[in-house]
């Protein structure tokens, strides 16, 4: 029996360590990738994180990072301080996070009491799968890596604490392994506020492993769940500030979300089988659709009680992981407001923990499991599995590349999806970075005719023609951008320079007028207004106005030019003073 167990522990040693090898042999081109998207709100731009004292702020103020996310941020300023801003420090961060969730996977799902082979299969699908490229891939990501680790951490241990390990580990009722669960699954609400699903997570697993659950079950896991919705609700806060603030509002009925949540139910379960057509940023659907979103929907909630029905037939399984996999993706479905909802309905690392049910269930069927998680044959199907693993694992590693640069991502971005509005405005701007105005000028032109009501495009393209030269041209687009726009400076401070370059000097001061409106503190919408104050108070000058113009040039020194203006200024007023009648 010894020599059993014996073996038993150097095979998943072995199956463990092959997981960690196959992750890093499909993301190891994930090293040599650089910063790409919001990556720069969350790391390189990341005040917090780029302060020596900065782990204040990411803990004790809400709003300081661009999500509330403390641990995840703790972890960007704990690389930053180890290898600076060097990206493939951060890559490999998140790749190793990525290896161990799959370790972790493969522990709990034999300790849950499946078979080796179907345990090891369900965490190499995983893994390995293509559609789990996005988020491995991505430094901004690392909050799904690393929460994730936690969370299945977390259930290692409480499935100990519950009774519920067969792997000879035992544990029931310890309260070590209640704290440790406890620890670690506020590290993953912490790290993602997404992970709130994770307590009643954790009550399926106890149902599908004993058909019931106990009250000692409930109450163990409630500072976990009173902790998750503390860190869901200050996340959802921030978050719609952010859709406030960018004008991301979607304005949806009811019954389009609705709607749009039965569609993206079943997006991601279609992707997981057959991963093609994977794009960076999905267009997003028309949210009217007819009938057949709202039949998706209700064939969607149907799903669960018909199989809870079947259980009997099919065991506690498959209605466990449809109902893990539900729980996990509702918070992303487009029933509530989120940010990315100004992108797109759905995403490839919204897929990244909710797959996690289904990819096991799977592996389980690869093992000869006929499609149950609780009747496992092991060796049955290996060179099925094989095979699907290769296949996956191609794919996976011929899709790390496209998330190396900006101009990849994009680009592939709308080769999949022409239509991508914010794909081709995203290559406009790194064109715009890059100085190929021209090239810029296009891309951006292809993004507005996609979606014109976009203020941050129209502001790039009011850039772009200003440096082509064309002030009038960037006025106009400035102009366009203001009103969709209305809490950001930009576009205002854009009018005025190209007003101001037009030779409008009277809309210009307007313009710059009000950007110190809506940002009282701005130095650009200062220094624009005081070169327009100055040039209107030469062209009084010029008309025997002295008066008038050495008030205006008293204004333009009080917004604080720099010293060579101010100096130029001072000595335009002494002339207009001398010049007196």
């Amino acid at each position: 029996m010894g020599a059993d167990n014996d073996g038993a522990a150097r095979a998943a040693r072995f199956g463990d360590g092959a997981l960690l090898l196959l992750a890093f042999l499909v993301y190891a081109p994930a090293l040599g990738a650089g910063w790409i998207w919001d990556d720069a709100a969350n790391v390189t731009e990341c005040a917090p994180v780029l302060s020596p004292g900065g782990l204040r702020a990411i803990w004790l103020e809400p709003g300081a990072t661009q999500q509330w996310f403390p641990l995840t941020y703790t972890l960007y300023w704990l690389e930053h301080a180890a290898w600076g801003l060097r990206p493939a420090g951060f890559h490999a961060v998140t790749v190793l996070l990525h290896a161990l969730a799959a370790v972790l996977l493969a522990r709990l799902l034999r300790r849950l009491g499946l078979g080796a082979p179907a345990a090891w299969l369900g965490a190499a699908l995983f893994a390995l799968h293509p559609v789990h490229v996005e988020t491995v891939a991505w430094v901004s990501e690392t909050k799904s890596t690393l929460s994730l680790a936690c969370a299945l951490g977390s259930a290692l241990c409480w499935t100990r604490f519950a009774g519920l390990a067969r792997d000879g580990s035992g544990g029931e009722g310890s309260p070590g392994a209640w704290a440790a669960s406890l620890l670690l699954g506020t590290a993953a609400v912490l790290s993602k506020a997404a992970v709130v699903a994770l307590p009643p997570a954790l009550l399926v697993v106890a149902w599908w492993r004993r058909g019931h659950v106990t009250s000692r079950d409930v109450l163990s896991l409630v500072p976990l769940l009173g902790a998750a919705l503390v860190a869901s609700l200050a996340e959802l806060s921030i978050e719609g500030r952010i859709v406030d603030r960018d004008g991301a509002a979607t304005g949806l009925s009811a019954l389009q979300r609705i709607g749009i949540a039965g569609r993206a139910a079943w997006f991601y379960p279609a992707k997981l089988a057959l991963p093609v057509g994977l794009a960076p940023v999905y267009p997003r659907w028309d949210p009217g659709g007819g009938p057949l979103p709202l039949a998706a929907a209700a064939a969607a909630a149907a799903l669960p009680a018909a199989l809870l029905l079947l259980r009997g037939r099919m065991g506690r399984g498959p209605a466990a992981a449809v109902l893990l996999y539900g729980g996990t993706i509702l918070p992303v479905l487009g029933l509530v407001d989120f940010a990315y909802l100004r992108y797109s309905f759905v995403a490839d690392h919204f897929a990244y923990q909710a797959s996690v049910p289904l990819l096991a269930l799977a592996g389980c069927g690869l093992a000869g499991a006929a499609g149950s998680l609780d009747r496992v044959r092991p060796g049955a199907g290996r060179a099925a599995a094989g095979a699907v693993l290769l296949a996956l694992g191609a794919l996976a590693s011929a899709r790390v590349p496209v998330f190396r640069d900006p101009v990849r991502l994009w680009s592939e971005t709308v080769r999949v999806h022409p239509e991508a509005w914010g794909a081709w405005a995203r290559l406009g701007r790194e064109a715009l970075d890059r100085g190929l105005l021209e090239e810029a000028e296009g891309l951006l032109r292809k993004a507005l005719a996609r979606e014109p009501e976009r203020g941050a495009a129209w502001n790039d393209l009011g850039v772009c023609l200003l440096r082509l030269g064309r002030p009038r041209d960037a006025a106009g687009a400035f102009e366009r951008a203001v009103p969709l726009l209305p809490s950001r400076p930009e576009p205002r401070q854009g009018l005025g320079a190209a007003l101001l370059a037009a030779g409008d000097t009277g809309r210009a001061e307007a313009a710059f007028r009000d950007a110190l409106a809506v940002a009282p503190g701005s130095p650009v919408a200062r220094s624009g207004l005081s070169g327009a104050l100055a040039r209107r108070a030469e062209a009084l000058a010029a008309e025997g106005r002295f008066s008038q113009a050495a008030a205006l040039v008293e204004e333009a020194l009080a917004l604080g030019p720099g010293p060579d203006a101010e100096a130029a200024l001072r000595r335009r007023l002494e002339a207009h003073r001398r010049g007196r009648p």
